[in-house]
C-alpha cells in the first residue's frame, strides 16, 4: 500500500545508526521474536535513544491509540508541543504522514511483528530536508496480546541551497 513499509525481520535492515541500535535493542529483548513484553522496554537502559521514542496504548483493538509517552526530541522536532495524554487521533492530520502513521501503527498491531517505515527524503520546514526512517514494535501484555506499541523515529536534517546559490549557474 505505501512505498518504505515492511516487516522488520533484523536489526541490520535499518539505514540510520540510532534505528539500528534501537532495533538491536528490541530485538535483544524479544529474544530474536518481533514481539516483546510491555514490561521489557526499559528506557533507562537506552538513554541515548529514548528521546526519540513514542510509546502508545491500543484502544478499542487499534480503533484508536492513547500517547503514554512521547520523547523530547520527537516533540521538538516533529510534535511542537507535548501530546501525552492525548489520542492519536487528534494528533494526526488526514495528510500523507498522518495516513502513514495510522497504517504503520495498525500494521504493527495487526501482524504482531516490528515494521520499518523508510520514505526517505521528506519536507519538513522552509530551508531544512529530512531524511526519516522509523521502526515500530509490539508491545505485549502478560496475555501474550499487543497492548501497546513503540515506535522510534531516527532523522537526518539537510540545509536546502538557498536560491542565492542556485542563481550562480
Amino acid at each position: 500500500m505505501y512505498d518504505g513499509i515492511k516487516q522488520l525481520t533484523s536489526a541490520d535492515e535499518p539505514a540510520f545508526a540510532k534505528a539500528k541500535a534501537f532495533a538491536a535493542y528490541c530485538f535483544a529483548q524479544a529474544g530474536g521474536g518481533g514481539v516483546m513484553r510491555a514490561t521489557q522496554l526499559e528506557l533507562a537502559k537506552i538513554p541515548k535513544l529514548a528521546p526519540y521514542v513514542i510509546v502508545l496504548g491500543v484502544i478499542e483493538d487499534g480503533a484508536d491509540f492513547h500517547v503514554r509517552l512521547a520523547g523530547t526530541r520527537l516533540v521538538d522536532e516533529f510534535l511542537g508541543a507535548n501530546p501525552t495524554g492525548a489520542k492519536l487521533s487528534q494528533i494526526l492530520k488526514d495528510d500523507e504522514f498522518g495516513k502513514r502513521s495510522w497504517h504503520i501503527v495498525r500494521e504493527t498491531l495487526r501482524s504482531k511483528r516490528p515494521v520499518l517505515n523508510q520514505p526517505g527524503r521528506t519536507r519538513l520546514r522552509a530551508k531544512d530536508y529530512m531524511q526519516l526512517e522509523t521502526i515500530t514494535f509490539p508491545l505485549a501484555d502478560e496475555a501474550g496480546s499487543v497492548a501497546k506499541v513503540v515506535s522510534f523515529y531516527d532523522y537526518t536534517l539537510e540545509k536546502r541551497p538557498s536560491d542565492a546559490s542556485l542563481s550562480q549557474f
